[in-house]
């Protein structure tokens, strides 16, 4: 799954900010190493 597909379908289920970064973070799956 691609970045911008994840992010999509996170914007399926919330429109916040906060809950997405979060989700970011704790998923590490968006990490820019």
């Amino acid at each position: 799954m691609s970045k911008l597909d994840a992010r999509h379908i996170i914007s399926m289920y919330t429109n916040d900010d906060t809950k997405l970064i979060e989700y970011m973070i704790n998923t590490k799956e968006f990490d820019h190493s």
